[in-house]
């Protein structure tokens, strides 16, 4: 009888030593991913107002975790604030970044993106994707941009994008633009209106920039794009082509600036930065060319209807020659007209003229 009292003793022992460190393992697991994927109170709070606070795991087939290090294998998928993402294989490095392994998926109200690689780190809230298709959600109008290398300040709303050897590339509509870089803002006051996170404020295109429609094309050194007030300005070595070859021409200057004032109607600005230099305005199917300080086009469906030139006015039209302090110019009936009021006089010359 004693020896059975002992017995059960012993065994009551053992079974709440068992329960205990049971509890005490679910206890340390929940505490670690409360460390790992909370907001950590040894960050400054700097830190904390830029990272990533809100990250959770919703389904992963395997954990495996080892002095700060957190690797999620097999149809992971988290969500890193209102970024929902997928991938194969995760690593997380002690609370430092995200690395998002093979074949990455994200998706938001703001993006999608599919990418071989991505990382994310947790302290800054910065994105790096590695030769991946980016999909920015601008309203019904998506901006599609690919790139070896893309980085998302995600806090901030601001992202680049760039190739290794090669430009990278950005479809707007059905304006595809090539550039050596990409840089892009989202609206500022995204955080205070909801509907207002998916507007990107400006668009930035560097290095040997074309932006190319199906009969046109603008060509400059910078182009500077503001979607929500549809306006396009071309900056350094500047130009708009028309490449219909039976109303072929050419708007040549420093810089550009196109408003869209409805669908397939603009009017473009172009100007110098020097008071030596003039623009150029060139149309060889219809005979025509021009040069002035300033020129104003109106365009519709790509092709100009009307140009005004301001300012050493120097233009032609088959073998004839006007010069003047303004001149206006109907390209679709070749009519030219000058400003009488002006104090430069009007000479007419025939000429043969060659392009």
């Amino acid at each position: 009888m004693f020896i059975r009292n002992q017995l059960s003793f012993l065994s009551n022992i053992i079974l709440k030593k068992l329960f205990i460190k049971k509890i005490s393992l679910c206890l340390c697991l929940a505490f670690f991913l409360t460390l790992l994927f909370k907001p950590f109170p040894v960050l400054a709070a700097k830190s904390l107002e830029k990272g990533f606070q809100d990250i959770k795991i919703i389904s992963a087939e395997k954990l495996t975790y080892k002095d700060g290090f957190t690797k999620l294998e097999g149809a992971v998928q988290m969500l890193v604030e209102d970024l929902l993402i997928s991938a194969p294989e995760v690593k997380v490095y002690d609370k430092k970044k995200a690395e998002f392994l093979h074949e990455v998926k994200v998706s938001s109200d703001k993006l999608n993106i599919v990418a071989k690689h991505m990382e994310v780190d947790l302290a800054t809230g910065l994105i790096k994707i590695y030769s991946g298709l980016t999909e920015i959600k601008q309203n019904q109008n998506n901006y599609n941009i690919d790139a070896d290398l893309q980085t998302m300040d995600y806090k901030k709303g601001f992202f680049t994008a760039k190739s290794d050897g090669k430009q990278m590339t950005a479809l707007h509509k059905d304006l595809t633009v090539t550039a050596d870089e990409m840089e892009g803002q989202f609206n500022p006051e995204a955080k205070a209106s909801p509907r207002a996170s998916s507007q990107l404020d400006k668009v930035l295109f560097i290095g040997s920039v074309i932006a190319k429609k199906e009969t046109s094309e603008i060509k400059s050194d910078k182009l500077l794009i503001f979607p929500q007030q549809k306006l396009y300005r071309a900056i350094g070595d500047a130009s708009f082509i028309y490449l219909e070859p039976t109303k072929e021409f050419r708007l040549k200057g420093d810089f550009l600036n196109l408003e869209e004032l409805e669908p397939n109607k603009y009017v473009v600005l172009a100007s110098t930065n020097s008071s030596k230099k003039l623009i150029n305005f060139t149309s060889p199917a219809r005979k025509l060319a021009g040069r002035a300080k300033f020129a104003r086009l109106w365009l519709e469906n790509d092709n100009a209807s009307e140009v005004v030139f301001t300012g050493d006015c120097d233009i032609r039209v088959d073998n004839k020659r006007i010069q003047g302090e303004e001149v206006y110019l109907d390209n679709v009936n070749k009519k030219m007209l000058s400003n009488l009021n002006r104090p430069k006089a009007i000479m007419l010359k025939r000429e043969k003229l060659t392009f």
